[in-house]
């Protein structure tokens, strides 16, 4: 885009077509809600509600062309500005996943998420909820992406043992929204999630904590010894791939772990 194109679509620009859109579900339940009714029902019965009340459900919206001031850059905008976008390369070229060379291989150096994923401010932005305990003088540890079985004190076990629990439950207790809520305060209540369950749960995701922390110095050792003969009899790299591999998924320790949850369900019955 050349300059003066650039500055042609700086602003947003007003046409002179018009068009009628109607009012969401929830303005119009505000607007019922200012003359003090009380609206339930779809869409089509609250407009109804609304044209029975003389209230308008839809309005005028003018044709808007969006300039791109004030608006939120997009990906390939950023790495463009950071030197990352081969300009002499064509520009469908740049994709969010990236394009496939002649073989089918993803081409990263394409690939918008890849490109953002080397910037050290995105790598190590932090998460809303660790900017916002910041402004409040509190400090937000959060456990690694896609590795449940470290989160908190072993509380993804104590899920597994509430889901082994209710698995297990007769289906005439889970039938009923009122069962269903007299079940599942019983799947987390002191007699299900003991004291003795949860210093196991503690326990063993502490365990696997350690097990990382082991792998993570003897990672660093490979990576900064001279000695030839340790980085090829070590196999600390190959152990940190497999576990990678095995654990890069969202799931809980019903799924990585359901033996252990079932056993520990099981002794104390």
């Amino acid at each position: 885009m050349s300059q003066e194109e650039r500055e042609q679509n700086r602003k947003d620009q007003y046409g002179t077509k018009t068009r009628y859109r109607n009012f969401t579900k929830d303005v119009l339940i505000g607007k019922l809600a200012e003359k003090g009714i009380e609206a339930k029902g779809n869409l089509k019965q609250v407009q109804a509600l609304c044209a029975a009340q003389n209230i308008l459900t839809n309005y005028e919206e003018t044709e808007i062309k969006e300039g791109w001031e004030g608006k939120a850059k997009g990906m390939e905008q950023i790495l463009w500005e950071r030197g990352w976008i081969d300009v002499k390369r064509p520009h469908n070229d740049y994709t969010k996943l990236g394009t496939k060379d002649s073989m089918g291989s993803i081409q990263k150096d394409t690939s918008l998420l890849e490109l953002l994923a080397n910037c050290a401010d995105f790598e190590n932005e932090e998460t809303m909820l660790q900017a916002n305990g910041q402004e409040m003088g509190i400090l937000v540890d959060r456990t690694p992406k896609c590795h449940c079985e470290l989160a908190g004190e072993g509380i993804e076990y104590s899920w597994g043992c509430a889901k082994t629990f209710y698995r297990r439950q007769p289906l005439k207790m889970k039938r009923g929204k009122a069962n269903f809520r007299v079940t599942v305060q019983q799947c987390f209540s002191r007699e299900i999630l003991t004291i003795e369950r949860i210093r196991l749960f503690s326990q063993r995701a502490r365990a696997y904590m350690l097990a990382y922390q082991m792998l993570h110095q003897e990672e660093e050792e490979w990576l900064s010894s001279t000695d030839m003969d340790m980085k090829h009899s070590t196999s600390c790299p190959v152990n940190v791939e497999k576990i990678l591999k095995k654990f890069k998924t969202h799931r809980c320790a019903m799924d990585f772990n359901n033996a252990f949850c079932k056993a520990t369900f099981t002794k104390s019955e």
